[in-house]
C-alpha cells in the first residue's frame, strides 16, 4: 500500500462496512464471510479489525466477549504478539467500560502481552447501551413522524422526521438509549458552523436530539463523488452542484419533494434549466478554484471549532463523515458525541475514541496511555481533512493495523501535496504540513492561529504561522495584490524574473512591501477595533453571550500575536508601524487584554460583580494622564460603579470628542445609571464617529425603547440589520417595538425569521405567544408558550421569562428560574428584582426577599425599584426609619409614576406607627395617578394600602382619578 491509499484498509474498506452494517441490522454473520483470500497480504489487519468490530458490538449490545471464541478458527491471531496486544487491549478496556473488575496482570498472565503502560484500579463509565430499536416510516415518536432513516452509528440511530406541533417542518432526530453529552456541549454552542440542538427529548430508554434538517450530504459523500483528477479541475459551482445533486437524491428516496436550494451563479447565467421555479443565489464557493474552495470549507470549520475551544470543548472525532454541507456548501460540525470538556471531572470524558485515519500521533497513543489531548489533535484531524480535500487521497498509509505502526508513519511520512497536484501552491502545503507536524509543539498553537494563515492565503498575503518556503511565491502573492504594477498600461512592468535576478531591488521592494503590509494590517485592525470593543463593553457587562466575544478578542490579540508571543512589539507588522501607531496599538492591545480577561472571568462565573484582579495588564508602560484615566473609568463601569466612571468618561469625551471608545462607554454608563436619554446622546455620537458600527445603533435602539419612542428603536434596529442582516438580537429587540407600537403582524414576522435563525434566547419563544396571542391565534400562542417551557434556558432574560410564565401556578418553580437566571448573570437586575419579589409576595418568605435586596443594591445601588422594594418590606416589618431611609434614596434617582405609587405604599403602611405619615401617602398617590390615571386601578386591591383604605378622602381620590383615566387615554388616541 503506497501513502495515498483512500482508506485505512484499501480495497477492503467495504468489506469492512458491509459486515458492521450486517451486525447493525441484528443478522448472524461469520467473519469468514468477510474476509479476503487467506494468503492476501491485508488478511491478518482484516481479520484483527472484524474482530475488534464484533467484540465493540457484542459489548454494546449488554453482552460480554472474550478473544478465546477465536483462538480456535483463527489461530493466527495468537502467534504475532503485535497482532495479539492491540486485540487484548481492546478486551480489556471494553471490559472496564462496561464496570467489569479486570487487571492488566490478567491479560499479561494469559497472552503474555506487555501490560505495564495500561491503566490499573478502578472502573470506567459506562458510556453506551443497546442499540435504539428501529423506526419505520410512518410511525411516530414523541412529537415527530418518522420520514425514514438517514444513517445509524455504533450506538444509535439518526432519522428525518416532521415535526407535527410546529408546522410539519422537517427535523433531524438522533436516538441513542445512552446519556449524550453532545447535547449538553451543542446547547453551549452557538455557531453558523456548527449544526444547533432544537431541543432534547426522553424517550422510554433512549435520548432523542432534534436538530435542524439542513440536508443529509456530507463533505464525505462530496469528496467521493467529485472526481479527483491529476489537475485540481472542480471548482467551487461543481461542488456546490454535487451537493445540490446528492441533496436532491435524499429528499427524492423519501418521495419529498425538491426544496427551493441555494446554488452558484455559472458565467452569469443560472445554472439549471428550470431557474425560473428556483430562486438563485451566489455561493460564496461561486468561482472559486479547486484549492482556494478546498481552503475556504476547512476556513469555516476551524471558525465554528474555534468557537468550542474557546468554551474548552474539543471534538476529538472530525472527519468529512462528521461535516454536513448546506445547500451553498456551508460547513456544519455535527456528531460531538466524542467531544471531550477539558478540566472534566468525569471519567467518561476520558474514554478515547475517533477515527483512526483522522487521528494525530499523541490521539492514537492515547488510545493504550488514556491521557488527555488537547486542540492541537483536532487542528491535525482538520489537516487530514484538507489534505483529503485537495488531493482525493488520505495522507498516511497504514503500514499494517496496529497503532504503533500508525504513530510511525505520522513521524516518518513525507507531505507531498504537490507530487499529487502540481498546481497546488506551495504555500498552501505548508499549512497542511504545519497542520500535520507529528509533535504537537510544531502545529498550529489554536484555531484562531489556523483561521490567520487561512484568510492569509486566501487572499494573497504571506503566511504567519507555517513557512513562507518560496520567495517566488511571495513575490507572486505581491503581485496579485497589486496588479496596476505589472498591467500592461502601468507606467512600470515588473519581471518576476527580473525581481528574483535582481538581489538589491528585491530586498528593497520587500522593505516596501512590509510597510506597505504593516500599514494594510494595522488599518484592518484598526476598523474593526471599535465594533469589537463594544461588543466586549455590552458583553461584560452580560448583555450579550460571551463565547463570540472571546474568539474576537482572541483573533484581534492574535493579529499581532499578543496572547501567544511575549516580544510581539519585537514583530516586523509592529516594527514597521510608525511610532505614534505603535503607541496607539500597544494602549489598544492593553485595553483587549483587559477585556478578555473581564469576560473570560464572566464567563467562568469566578467573579460575581465584576471584581477583575486581572486589570490593566500592560498600562504601567503606556501611563499618561487622560489614558490612566480612562482605563479607571473601564474598571469602574465593568464594577457596575457608574457615577464613578460617568464623571472621568464625560470629561474625556469633552476632550477627545472624536474618541469612539471614550463616547461609548460613557453611553454605557449612563445607560447603567438607568438615566436613557443622556445615553441615547452619546450613542448618537458613535453612530456620527462609525456609522458602520452595529453596537451603537443597537444600544442607541435599547435607549428609545426604555423612553418609549418606538418608531426611533425600530429604525434604529432596522439599522443594525442592514449593517449585520443576521444579528438575530436586533429582529427580536425590532420586534418588541414592532409589538409596542401595535405593528403586530411585522414583530410577528421578525420573531419568525429570529426562531429559523436559531436566536439562543429561548424567552423568544414567549414573546411570539403574546403576538399570537394579541392576534387571536391562541393555539400557536399556547404552542409557544409550551415549547419555551419544555426548553431550558442559556441566558438570564430568559430564565427570568421562563419563570414569569410559572409564576402564577407553581412560585416555587417559578424562583428556582429567577436563581438560575441569577447564576447565569449575578449582575442581572431582573433576576434580582423577580426573585425578590417572589419570595415576599407568593412564598410569604420576607426575610429571604430581604437578604436578596440587600444583596442587589449592593450591586446596582442607582436602581431605584430595589430601594422602593426594600423600603416597602421595612415598612411591613414595622421599620418605619429604615424605610423611609430607602424612600429617600429612591426618590433621590427616580420621580416615575409606579416608582412614586410604591413610596406612596411605604407611608400608607407607616401611617400605623405615625398618623402624619397618611397625608403623605395621599400627596404622593395624587401625583402618581396625575401622571398616570391607570395606576390608581392597583390601589383598590393592593393589601399596602389597607391602613387608610376605609379613608373618604383615598376613596375619593382613586375614584376619580379612575373617571380620568378613559379620557386621558381618549385625549392620547386624538
Amino acid at each position: 500500500m503506497n501513502n495515498y491509499d483512500k482508506t485505512l484498509f484499501g480495497e477492503h474498506e467495504e468489506r469492512i462496512e458491509a459486515f458492521e452494517a450486517e451486525l447493525a441490522g441484528g443478522r448472524l454473520v461469520r467473519l469468514g464471510d468477510f474476509l479476503p483470500d487467506h494468503h492476501h497480504p491485508d488478511y491478518v489487519a482484516t481479520l484483527q479489525e472484524l474482530v475488534r468490530i464484533k467484540m465493540e458490538h457484542r459489548f454494546a449490545s449488554g453482552g460480554t466477549a472474550s478473544l478465546e471464541e477465536y483462538r480456535a478458527d483463527f489461530p493466527e491471531l495468537f502467534d504475532d504478539p503485535e497482532v495479539l496486544a492491540p486485540l487484548a487491549w481492546e478486551e480489556f478496556r471494553l471490559r472496564r467500560q462496561a464496570r467489569q473488575a479486570v487487571e492488566p496482570a490478567e491479560y499479561a498472565d494469559r497472552y503474555g502481552v506487555s501490560t505495564s503502560d495500561w491503566p490499573s484500579g478502578g472502573n470506567m463509565d459506562k458510556l453506551t447501551g443497546p442499540e435504539p430499536e428501529p423506526l419505520s416510516a410512518g410511525e411516530t415518536l414523541l412529537d415527530f413522524l418518522i420520514i425514514g432513516q438517514l444513517g445509524r452509528g455504533a450506538f444509535s440511530r439518526v432519522y428525518l422526521a416532521r415535526q407535527k406541533s410546529l408546522a410539519n417542518r422537517l427535523v433531524v432526530l438522533k436516538l441513542s438509549s445512552a446519556r449524550l453529552p453532545e447535547a449538553d456541549r451543542l446547547a453551549r454552542l452557538q455557531h453558523t458552523n456548527i449544526v444547533p440542538i432544537y431541543s432534547v427529548h426522553q424517550s422510554g430508554a433512549a435520548t432523542v436530539l432534534c436538530m435542524p434538517y439542513f440536508g443529509a450530504t456530507t463533505l464525505k459523500h462530496v469528496i467521493d463523488a467529485l472526481p479527483h483528477r491529476p489537475e485540481p479541475a472542480s471548482t467551487g459551482n461543481e461542488l456546490i452542484s454535487t451537493v445540490t445533486a446528492l441533496d436532491s437524491k435524499t429528499l427524492t428516496s423519501f418521495n419529498l419533494p425538491r426544496r427551493t436550494v441555494t446554488e452558484p451563479v455559472l458565467n452569469g447565467t443560472e445554472s439549471s434549466a428550470n431557474a425560473a421555479e428556483t430562486p438563485r443565489a451566489i455561493s460564496p464557493l461561486a468561482g472559486l478554484d479547486h484549492e482556494h474552495a478546498s481552503l475556504w470549507i476547512v476556513r469555516q470549520m476551524t471558525e465554528g471549532l474555534c468557537q468550542a475551544h474557546a468554551r474548552g470543548i474539543l471534538h476529538r472525532d472530525l472527519k468529512p463523515a462528521n461535516v454536513l454541507l448546506t445547500e451553498d456548501g456551508q460547513p456544519m460540525i455535527l456528531d460531538f458525541n466524542l467531544s471531550f470538556e477539558q478540566n472534566s471531572a468525569s471519567t467518561q470524558e476520558m474514554l478515547v475514541g475517533g477515527t483512526l485515519p483522522y487521528m494525530s500521533p499523541e490521539q492514537i497513543s492515547s488510545i493504550e496511555t488514556l491521557r488527555e489531548v488537547d486542540a492541537r489533535s483536532d487542528i491535525f484531524s482538520l489537516g487530514v481533512i484538507l489534505f483529503e480535500l485537495l488531493t482525493g487521497t488520505l495522507p498516511f498509509s497504514a503500514k499494517g493495523t496496529d497503532l504503533k505502526s500508525m504513530i510511525e508513519d505520522r513521524w516518518s511520512c513525507v507531505l507531498d501535496l504537490r507530487n499529487i497536484h502540481r498546481h497546488i501552491s506551495i504555500d498552501t502545503e505548508s499549512i497542511v504540513r504545519h497542520c500535520l507536524a507529528p509533535a504537537p509543539e510544531s502545529r498550529y498553537q489554536s484555531a484562531v492561529a489556523l483561521i490567520e494563515d487561512l484568510d492569509r492565503q486566501l487572499h494573497n498575503l504571506p503566511l504567519l504561522h507555517a513557512a513562507n518556503r518560496s520567495w517566488r511565491q511571495r513575490s507572486l502573492k505581491w503581485v496579485r495584490r497589486h496588479p496596476r504594477i505589472t498591467s500592461a498600461s502601468g507606467i512600470l512592468t515588473l519581471s518576476l524574473a527580473a525581481v528574483v535576478a535582481s538581489m538589491a531591488m528585491w530586498m528593497n521592494m520587500e522593505r516596501r512591501f512590509r510597510i506597505s503590509q504593516a500599514q494594510q494590517w494595522f488599518g484592518e485592525y484598526s476598523d474593526r477595533l471599535p465594533q469589537v470593543k463594544s461588543e466586549a463593553f455590552v458583553t461584560a457587562l452580560g448583555d450579550v453571550p460571551t463565547d463570540t466575544v472571546i474568539v474576537e478578542l482572541n483573533q484581534m490579540l492574535e493579529r499581532y500575536h499578543a496572547r501567544t508571543r511575549s516580544d510581539w512589539m519585537q514583530t516586523s507588522e509592529v516594527i514597521d508601524l510608525r511610532a505614534d501607531q505603535r503607541q496607539e496599538l500597544m494602549q489598544s492591545i492593553a485595553e483587549l487584554k483587559s477585556l478578555l480577561a473581564f469576560v473570560e472571568e464572566k464567563q467562568s462565573g469566578n467573579t460575581a460583580h465584576g471584581n477583575s484582579s486581572t486589570m490593566l495588564p500592560d498600562a504601567a508602560a503606556l501611563a499618561d494622564a487622560d489614558w490612566t484615566s480612562y482605563q479607571a473609568a473601564l474598571t469602574a463601569v465593568m464594577k457596575h460603579e457608574f457615577n464613578t466612571a460617568e464623571q472621568s468618561l464625560r470629561l474625556l469625551v469633552q476632550r477627545h470628542p472624536d474618541n469612539f471608545a471614550e463616547a461609548f462607554l460613557c453611553g454605557l454608563a449612563l445607560r447603567g445609571k438607568l438615566n436613557p436619554e443622556q445615553a441615547e446622546d452619546l450613542f448618537s455620537a458613535c453612530i456620527a464617529l462609525k456609522p458602520e458600527a452595529t453596537q451603537p445603533w443597537y444600544q442607541r435602539g435599547i435607549c428609545r425603547l426604555a423612553i418609549k419612542d418606538f418608531s426611533g428603536a425600530a429604525e434604529d434596529f432596522s439599522r443594525v440589520l442592514e449593517i449585520e442582516p443576521n444579528y438575530t438580537n436586533a429582529l427580536v429587540s425590532r420586534a418588541l417595538a414592532y409589538r409596542d407600537l401595535e405593528n403586530l403582524t411585522p414583530a410577528l414576522e421578525d420573531l419568525n425569521l429570529a426562531i429559523l435563525r436559531q436566536f439562543p434566547e429561548t424567552r423568544v419563544y414567549f414573546i411570539r405567544a403574546e403576538i399570537h396571542q394579541r392576534l387571536g391565534n391562541v393555539a400557536a400562542a399556547e404552542q409557544d408558550r409550551q415549547t419555551g417551557l419544555n426548553l431550558i434556558p442559556q441566558d438570564a432574560r430568559s430564565w427570568v421569562a421562563r419563570g414569569l410564565q410559572k409564576l402564577t401556578l407553581d412560585p416555587a418553580a417559578a424562583l428556582e428560574d429567577f436563581q438560575s437566571a441569577q447564576q447565569v448573570n449575578p449582575n442581572s437586575q431582573d433576576a434580582f428584582r423577580n426573585m425578590a419579589m417572589v419570595l415576599s409576595e407568593h412564598l410569604s418568605r420576607p426575610d429571604d426577599s430581604l437578604k436578596v435586596l440587600n444583596e442587589a443594591i449592593g450591586v446596582h445601588p442607582l436602581d431605584a425599584y430595589l430601594w422602593s422594594g426594600r423600603a416597602v418590606l421595612h415598612a411591613r416589618a414595622g421599620r418605619r426609619d429604615a424605610a423611609l431611609h430607602d424612600v429617600a434614596e429612591a426618590l433621590k434617582l427616580s420621580n416615575e409614576p409606579l416608582l412614586v405609587y410604591q413610596v406612596a405604599c411605604v407611608y400608607a403602611l407607616t401611617s400605623k406607627i405615625v398618623a402624619e405619615d397618611k397625608q403623605e401617602a395621599m400627596s404622593l398617590l395624587a401625583s402618581s395617578f396625575r401622571a398616570n390615571a391607570n395606576i390608581a386601578r392597583l390601589a383598590w386591591t393592593d393589601k399596602d394600602m389597607d391602613p387608610i383604605r376605609e379613608d373618604i378622602e383615598f376613596k375619593r381620590l382613586v375614584s376619580a382619578s379612575e373617571i380620568l383615566a378613559p379620557k386621558k387615554a381618549a385625549v392620547a388616541t386624538e
